[in-house]
């Protein structure tokens, strides 16, 4: 019987034994397979769960899930963040769409001010003097995230001294401007609270950007600004003193 190359046959039988050589090499071969099919499995399942958090939280910006979802989706994209090797790619992407959101949330914002004034006949403020302590004391006061928002509640103007009589200002308001908790409306997509401000004789909405940092709004509501704050013009105001009730 012509004997085959690297195989020892057993004459009465004619089976053929594989070497010890051959053996080792196919369990390699078999072992390195198998630890490349768990690495596709692990990186395939990897990619699509963080592209669901993304996608979860990206909706969720445009009004489609809970406020619970958010935050949990943010969390979770912040941790992938910073330890994603991808990081500065995904960081482009997904801040452009932070800004989005910010810039249409603010939009909003601005649309609920606008009603406001057109109703009462004036921004929100407190005190007819100063003008911009009057609108940097309503920021923290009457647009603040707690539920007696001005724009949600009109209890607003019972413990704060509006400029204006209490009765008049139940009268004229027509709220809430906004349907839904100001703890939402008033934030941005990085968690910041939007300012309320008053600059060159406009109001403003000021949001601090990826970073968390306001920089001055006269630094930021200026063409040619190119750092990371977002800021939109709710529009022209002026108060006169001897009015209060006046339209600003």
């Amino acid at each position: 019987m012509p004997r085959a190359f690297g195989r020892k046959p057993i004459a009465k039988t004619g089976i053929i034994i594989t070497p010890t050589w051959e053996l080792r090499k196919n369990k390699f071969l078999q072992s390195v397979r198998d630890i490349g099919d768990r690495w596709f499995v692990l990186l395939t399942f990897s990619l699509l769960f963080f592209h669901g958090v993304i996608w979860f939280s990206n909706a969720w910006e445009e009004g489609r899930v809970g406020k619970f979802g958010r935050r949990q989706s943010r969390s979770l994209v912040g941790l992938w963040r910073e330890t994603n090797p991808f990081r500065p790619m995904i960081m482009i992407g997904s801040d452009q769409g932070y800004v989005a959101a910010t810039k249409a949330a603010m939009q909003n914002l601005k649309t609920a001010l606008v009603n406001f004034n057109s109703d009462i006949g004036r921004y929100p403020r407190i005190g007819v003097n100063s003008i911009p302590l009057a609108y940097a004391k309503a920021d923290l006061k009457l647009l603040g995230t707690r539920p007696d928002n001005i724009l949600v509640s009109s209890l607003a103007g019972v413990s704060n001294s509006i400029g204006m009589d209490y009765g008049i200002f139940l009268k004229l308001w027509k709220g809430p401007y906004m349907d839904a908790d100001p703890n939402d409306f008033m934030t941005d997509s990085w968690e910041s609270k939007i300012k309320y401000e008053y600059h060159d004789g406009r109001l403003w909405l000021h949001s601090a950007g990826p970073d968390g940092e306001f920089q001055p709004i006269d630094q930021v509501a200026i063409d040619n600004y190119e750092g990371d704050d977002i800021c939109m013009s709710v529009g022209k105001v002026k108060i006169d003193s001897k009015k209060a009730g006046a339209k600003s």
